[in-house]
């Protein structure tokens, strides 16, 4: 018989059995694939969650700390000993605790700050880098600096590093501010002068982490008596002054707590009569800043700084040789210069003018306990500009 012929026959009822049983494995194992599918996405549903709620905390973690920095000067410049002689972190491993806006949250915000600077030297990370803002009190060394960092071969404005304007730049300007300056600069100065201005120096966010703040604090009878020519035209000469224009000098906005107003602004002062409570502004400002520096003994103070922010031993050499044979010659100065009391000649006039200046007196001699270099320890400590 032929093949055809011995073939059994096959109901209608047999073919529908094999036909739901195929569309019965099928189902099971679209089932099985759905099953699988829906585990993987639940378990990578769950890791993406856990990994931004992780930078949620990171995030929240930071802005807390930059928000608040009440850490003495010493304290926070814990990190000095690790950025000196070249011996910082590898960037691959800071990368891995810090976040695009450049904190850390294992970094106090001075550390952050002074970190930022130095990786930005040798680093094209776009959240790596800090600029240097000098805030320059009139006759308070603003010049010195600026040419101390312009020895080294950072990039500043050609005016005496001067940027800005006359009005301080507030808190939600900073951040803004600060990227826009460092597409051109490595230091920059910042001098407010009588005029009117809006915004207060407390109003800036100092603690940003891409902002290096250093100012230069000094004795304020011997600031008086730095002369300008305004001072020389409305009193004369110091060497042919007379005793009346003297006395008005005493008297006169150059000898009202002049650092003082500079850093709380224009409601302040009052000469002996001057609110206390202008003081306590002052010092909470200047606890702020990244670097206190005492022009008592400029040049060694400059150099620490140099030294604290890595700077390379060519650039700390170039600074050093600048103080050392500027005109000013802000290090190893043996020349004896007569003190206030000496050039004032009048011991009535000097006591005046310490009562006078009394907060002002009060916040230098504060400004000392958190000058990066204590000037009493240091040789040749008569650098006076």
């Amino acid at each position: 018989n032929s093949y055809e012929e011995n073939k059994l026959p096959v109901s209608n009822n047999a073919c529908n059995r094999r036909q739901q049983l195929v569309v019965l494995l099928i189902a099971l194992s679209c089932i099985g694939l759905g099953y699988f599918a829906h585990e993987s996405i639940a378990a990578f549903t769950g890791s993406l969650t856990s990994s931004t709620q992780a930078k949620l905390k990171d995030s929240s973690e930071i802005n807390g700390s930059s928000q608040s920095n009440t850490n003495s000067f010493d304290g926070d410049m814990g990190i000095k000993g690790e950025m000196q002689g070249n011996n910082i972190q590898e960037e691959e491993s800071l990368e891995d605790e810090s976040t695009s806006d450049g904190s850390n949250p294992a970094m106090t915000t001075k550390q952050q700050q002074i970190r930022n600077f130095a990786l930005g030297q040798r680093s094209n990370h776009s959240y790596y880098g800090a600029i240097v803002a000098s805030v320059h009190i009139t006759h308070h060394a603003g010049t010195a600096v600026c040419g101390a960092f312009k020895a080294a071969g950072f990039h500043s404005p050609s005016f005496a590093c001067m940027s800005g304007g006359t009005n301080p730049i507030g808190a939600n300007q900073t951040e803004t501010m600060i990227r826009g300056l460092l597409q051109q600069y490595d230091f920059i100065s910042w001098e407010y002068g009588k005029s009117k201005r809006d915004n207060h120096l407390d109003q800036t966010h100092w603690e940003n982490p891409h902002l290096v703040s250093l100012i230069v604090m000094r004795h304020p009878i011997d600031r008086s008596l730095a002369g300008d020519g305004f001072v020389n035209k409305n009193y004369g000469e110091e060497s042919n002054r007379s005793p009346e224009l003297w006395w008005d000098f005493a008297n006169s906005y150059a000898t009202n707590n002049f650092a003082l107003q500079k850093l709380v602004g224009k409601e302040c002062c009052d000469g002996k009569d001057t609110d206390p409570t202008f003081l306590l502004k002052a010092k909470e400002l200047l606890s702020r800043f990244t670097f206190i520096v005492d022009q008592e003994c400029l040049g060694d103070g400059i150099l620490q700084v140099a030294k604290t922010l890595n700077f390379t031993q060519e650039q700390v050499q170039a600074i050093h040789h600048w103080a050392d044979h500027s005109d000013k010659k802000y290090i190893n100065k043996d020349k004896h210069k007569a003190t206030a009391r000496e050039r004032i000649n009048n011991d009535t006039m000097y006591e005046f003018l310490l009562e006078r200046g009394r907060l002002d007196i009060e916040l230098y001699e504060w400004s000392k306990t958190l000058s990066i270099v204590n000037c009493s320890e240091v040789n040749g400590k008569d650098n006076e500009m």
